[in-house]
């Protein structure tokens, strides 16, 4: 089985190559939590569900704010390897005329 962490970074990869497309990319400003509820095993397949669950304007920075997202890790199966809960700071999108 995989380390924990090796998860995790496959999953930021994962999350780096993904159709997610913030303006001007994300920026980490933690993680509330991770777990790894089953193992990552030779030869899994991967793939990360993204969740927006929260977006609060900065107060001290007009345009940023921070995102806070639920990555959901999940392999071939459908089994859950890794769940996180990081916070991004992001640029705002422009406003549609």
């Amino acid at each position: 089985a995989a380390s924990g962490w090796h998860t995790a970074s496959l999953t930021m990869g994962l999350v780096v190559r993904s159709p997610l497309k913030v303006a001007n990319g994300l920026i980490g400003m933690g993680i509330d939590s991770i777990r790894w509820p089953a193992a990552t095993r030779p030869g899994d397949i991967l793939h990360v569900d993204i969740e927006v669950l929260e977006v609060t304007p900065s107060r001290s920075r007009p345009g940023f704010g921070v995102v806070k997202l639920r990555w959901r890790t999940v392999n071939q199966e459908g089994t859950l390897v890794q769940e996180a809960v990081p916070n991004c700071w992001v640029k705002a999108r422009e406003k549609e005329r």
